[in-house]
């Protein structure tokens, strides 16, 4: 499944649930942000190497790095590990509704 497809998939089934999702993408479109401002979650979704890959997202740390003046790159580079842990991509939706 190619990344488009599955965004729309993951969208289409939140919404079906009843939540208010908002989609960021990418300027070159290569990764969105999918989130859900009420329950205070958000996913990273992208393709690598014709892969789906996605990561959920440590918002405080996010919100903190920005904050603080990290760029997107630097986030990446240098706390990566603490804003981004991996999740398999037919899980996504359990993670967003879950409290």
């Amino acid at each position: 499944m190619n990344l488009q497809s599955k965004v729309k998939e993951i969208v289409k089934s939140l919404e079906e649930k009843g939540f208010n999702i908002r989609i960021k993408t990418s300027a070159d479109r290569e990764c969105y942000i999918i989130s859900s401002p009420e329950l205070k979650k958000a996913v990273l979704i992208g393709e690598a190497f014709e892969t789906v890959k996605c990561f959920k997202i440590n918002i405080k740390k996010w919100w903190w790095a920005e904050e603080e003046g990290f760029s997107r790159d630097e986030m990446v580079e240098k706390m990566g590990s603490e804003i981004f842990v991996e999740i398999h991509p037919n899980d996504i939706v359990k993670y967003i509704i879950e409290k």
